[in-house]
């Protein structure tokens, strides 16, 4: 189905036979994330990773993000960075405990999340992290895409009298601030040659802003984009996540039990917490999918789709989580008796069979 919230049209992808029209059959022609006009007055044409439209130039960054930074191997380097935070983390918990104080676990979990993703990227922490968290949530709560520009696009006035685009340009001043004195230090450090053997995300980016192709060039503009991309996506939605699913376990007692009974069984008789202990941890696998079902991201059409409702070109797409994700599945197949319970959290077995942790079924 097709809504309309002004000049801005959004097309709901309400069936699962839609659903993959536009997922699978046409992907690429619904590849590209919505830009309205706040987003374009943050990225001004250097939209880094996740918004950049869908082509060449951006197959090239993505290449260079999966192989250089977010390879295997790289994600394996950076092992002792994560697991020395979670040490803090729950050091910092279990001090608060033994005193006898609460423990805002969500301003504790956004802090680890936060401070391992910056040791990731930059080689340590940032002494701005509060500074840039807080930015970086004010930034979520002005640009949902129901701003007056955005819902007028056309409208030059709309422009002119909405306080968005000022609050906009003030807060991606602040984050230049972080991040401009951060790249400066790295590129003095590369030209005095005090490159360490183990280079942090940023130390590649400046590596292979000499090596990149001139028809598609990773100019200090787009590494600027894509470092605020990494630090967002890495510290934001994880953290988000984590809080979620904290919520949902407490919302859930006997989940809460049985996930604890787990990583207790999982971990007994070690002395901390290895990332090699969690890997059999599979009920809580289907704890985190489970709060994630709900969530997808919207895309944007760039062209029109068979079988998809007109009008679909220009229009945001919605994938209706709630609704697809509500049925009860084993293996691809759907019931829809379950379609009620969708609102409920339902992490665990299904007709005597684990849930699939992947799957193509819509």
């Amino acid at each position: 189905m097709t809504l309309r919230f002004c000049e801005l049209r959004v097309v709901v992808a309400s069936s699962p036979d839609a659903a993959r029209e536009i997922l699978r059959t046409h992907d690429v022609d619904f590849a590209s994330r919505p830009i309205g006009p706040m987003l374009q007055l943050v990225f001004r044409g250097a939209e880094g990773l996740i918004f950049a439209p869908y082509g060449d130039g951006w197959r090239q960054l993505r290449k260079i993000c999966t192989l250089e930074l977010l390879s295997a191997r790289r994600v394996h380097s950076f092992r002792p960075v994560r697991e020395d935070e979670v040490g803090r983390l729950l050091g910092s918990v279990a001090s608060a405990a033994a005193a006898g104080l609460p423990v805002n676990l969500s301003e504790r979990i956004t802090a680890f999340v936060a401070d391992a993703a910056v040791r990731a990227i930059i080689g340590s922490r940032s002494e701005h992290r509060d500074e840039f968290l807080r930015l970086l949530m004010d930034g979520l709560k002005i640009i949902p895409g129901l701003s007056l520009p955005d819902l007028f696009p056309s409208s030059r006035l709309a422009m002119l009298v909405s306080s968005v685009p000022g609050k906009i340009e003030r807060r991606r001043k602040g984050l230049l601030d972080i991040v401009d004195p951060i790249i400066l230090e790295h590129q003095e450090k590369r030209a005095a040659g005090g490159i360490d053997e183990d280079e942090d995300l940023l130390d590649v980016l400046l590596r292979l802003q000499k090596d990149m192709d001139s028809q598609y060039p990773l100019t200090t503009d787009n590494i600027k984009s894509v470092l605020i991309d990494m630090f967002g996506a890495s510290s934001e939605t994880s953290a988000t996540t984590l809080k979620w699913t904290m919520a949902e376990l407490m919302r859930n007692p006997a989940v809460m039990r049985k996930a604890q009974d787990e990583v207790r069984g999982a971990l007994a008789g070690h002395d901390e917490v290895a990332e090699d202990s969690l890997v059999n941890l599979r009920y809580l696998q289907l704890v985190i999918k489970e709060t994630l079902r709900p969530a997808a991201a919207p895309a944007g059409a760039i062209a029109a789709a068979a079988g998809v409702p007109q009008p679909v070109p220009g229009a945001r797409l919605r994938r209706a989580s709630w609704h697809h994700g509500a049925g009860e599945r084993v293996g691809n197949r759907q019931g829809p008796s379950a379609v009620g319970r969708a609102g409920g959290f339902r992490a665990g077995k299904v007709r005597g069979e684990w849930t699939r942790l992947q799957g193509h079924g819509f």
